[in-house]
Order: structure tokens, then sequence, then C-alpha cells
């Protein structure tokens, strides 16, 4: 019986040096990879945890009273700790419809025009969104 020839043992390191360096370099890239997702998926999570949460519902109030009259309406001053932006005048009529709203930024005193019976409050822009942060009270004009 024939064997065939054996191979010469520097052919055979030369190979198993390859397979190794590959086999290296193929898990030091799959390490890599992990470890960058995982620092991606972090990063947003301590961006969310550090943001203070902000109450939907601001602590911002006005009170308001009918004048003299009893047509038009009076304001105060906003007071609370959440700034709030555009005051606005809300009349509205008997049946729940709004029929005016005006801006009350610079506005301390409003009467409204058509007679009737109607009640008025006051909104502003907190959060992205309107809140009533009035009092309501009733007129009759």
């Amino acid at each position: 019986m024939d064997h065939p020839p054996q191979l010469p043992n520097k052919t055979h390191s030369i190979n198993r040096f390859w397979f190794l360096l590959w086999g290296f370099l193929a898990g030091l890239l799959a390490a890599l990879l992990v470890a960058g997702a995982i620092l991606l998926l972090r990063m947003p999570l301590k961006k969310i945890a550090v943001q203070p949460t902000v109450n939907p519902i601001p602590d911002a109030y006005v009170f308001i009273e009918v004048g003299v009259d009893g047509c038009g309406v009076e304001r105060g001053e906003v007071t609370g700790s959440n700034p709030v932006t555009n005051l606005t005048w809300v009349v509205m009529d008997e049946d729940g419809y709004t029929v005016l709203e005006r801006s009350a930024d610079n506005e301390y005193k409003y009467r409204y025009f058509n007679s009737g019976n109607y009640s008025v409050h006051i909104n502003a822009w907190y959060e992205g969104r309107y809140h009533q942060i009035s009092n309501e009270v009733d007129i009759d004009c």
C-alpha cells in the first residue's frame, strides 16, 4: 500500500495562522458592533431620564370679575410659576358655543358687543395647547 506524501509542516502552520488571524478579526468586529449598539441604545435613555418631567397642566391662574354694569369683565395679573403665553378672552353663549376668542395679553378690561347672556373665561397657551386658567363668570349684556 502506498501512502500519500505528507505535506511539509510550513504549509500547515501558515494555514493555521491565517485561520486564527481571520477568526480573531471577525470576533473583534463582532464585539465592536455589539458594544456600539449597546452605547447607541443607552444614550437616548439617558437623555430622557435627565429631562425633568413637565406638568401638562399649568399652575398659572388669573382672577376675572364682572364689571359694575354687568356686561364688562376685568382681569387681574397672571400668577403661578409656569410661564404661559397668548392670554385669550373666551366668550360662550348659553348653549355652550364659543362666540368669541380675543387676545387678552395687554387687555385688562373687555366688554362684549352683542346683547344676551354669556359666560367668559381666559385661556392661555402652555405646552402645546390652550388651558383655561381663570374662573368663569356670567355676563348679561
